[in-house]
């Protein structure tokens, strides 16, 4: 399995939306005003993701939206649920990697509650995560990328503790009904 290391929010999108998420450089991002574009003093998409609030967030880009999934810097990984259903886990801690891919093969989609959900689409297939400071076009140097099927997806979150020597944030994608 994957891991993702990452400084920053991760970004979720669908491929056809990479050449639009202009990341800290803003190559092919947003166009306006502000500073927050460390090289160019404009404003950035990187600049937006790190303002998302809650863990899940969506922004607008390219005629589309990408979701932002924020909080610490975790190591990350993707994981596909026996239902189908596939799991983004950010590893607060864990006691190794064995017992933290036994406790993911344990997730069951009832767990998760749909109080904040959030809805994305995939008209690709293909779900792009990667760290936000990248431009989307050059996600390919640290990205997991999932095969999904070609729909709408709630997104939901928990904070899973399973017992005390592991801990995670976990991101369920569930197809939306």
């Amino acid at each position: 399995m994957k891991w993702l290391q990452y400084q920053g929010p991760l970004i979720l999108c669908d491929e056809a939306l990479l050449p639009f998420w202009g990341g800290v450089s803003n190559v092919g991002g947003i166009a306006g005003e502000g500073d927050d574009n460390w090289i160019a003093g404009l404003p950035s998409d990187y600049g937006r993701a790190c303002q998302a609030s809650g863990w899940i967030d969506m922004l607008p880009v390219g005629g589309g939206q990408v979701a932002v999934l924020w909080g610490e810097p975790l190591s990350t990984t993707v994981h596909r649920l026996s239902s189908g259903a596939w799991v983004i886990a950010r590893c607060y801690y864990a006691s190794g990697d064995t017992a933290l891919f036994a406790r993911l093969r344990e997730v069951r989609e009832d767990i998760f509650s749909e109080d904040e959900e959030k809805t994305i689409t995939f008209p690709s297939g293909y779900a792009h995560l990667f760290e936000g400071g990248l431009p989307g076009l050059l996600s390919r140097r640290n990205e997991i990328v999932i095969p999904i099927k070609e729909r709408k997806y709630n997104i939901l979150t928990i904070e899973y503790n399973p017992d005390k020597e592991i801990s995670m944030v976990l991101h369920l994608l569930k197809e939306k009904k």
